[in-house]
């Protein structure tokens, strides 16, 4: 008789982040939907506002607002998406907030299919050789669901202003 080996149990997602293309605006959205509320716990989000990094880099200057979570990474021929400033009309720049959005630096194109991909970072929980619990956090891919679509409309490129 073989024992089966047990499967770690899983708590809800800590944070919950998706990658989808736009064909449209010819950009990759990074989107945070879920965020660590400092408890231990997550919580979903709808709009969040980050503090704001100063650049000299060129800017995206969007007429219309995506949204707070919303975050663009562009490309160029031959090249992987990576992230790209942007001003509001409200005039921030916007990085993201949690960690796995931190810690995505590019995005080889074609690896996010035309429905998205989601990332997950979540409490899982399992017994050691020694049948002790051990905890530890978690990433897993999900399917996103579905295509995004910012609705930008007449963005320009917008080169800082040289001293």
């Amino acid at each position: 008789m073989t024992l089966a080996e047990p499967q770690p149990l899983e708590g809800p997602a800590l944070e919950r982040t998706s990658l989808r293309p736009d064909d449209h605006a010819n950009l990759l959205w990074l989107i945070e939907r879920r965020l660590p509320d400092g408890n231990g716990r997550g919580r979903d989000i709808d709009e969040h506002r980050a503090d704001f990094p100063k650049t000299t880099e060129p800017v995206y200057h969007l007429q219309s607002d995506p949204g707070e979570n919303w975050y663009p990474f562009g490309h160029e021929s031959g090249v992987p998406f990576t992230p790209r400033p942007f001003a509001t009309s409200s005039g921030p720049l916007k990085t993201p907030i949690g960690r796995t959005g931190k810690s995505i630096d590019s995005v080889t194109q074609g690896l996010v299919p035309a429905d998205g991909l989601g990332v997950e970072r979540l409490w899982r929980m399992g017994r050691d050789h020694k049948g002790l619990p051990v905890r530890w956090i978690a990433r897993r891919c999900v399917a996103a669901g579905e295509p995004a679509s910012s609705g930008l409309a007449y963005d320009q490129l917008v080169q800082p202003a040289r001293r």
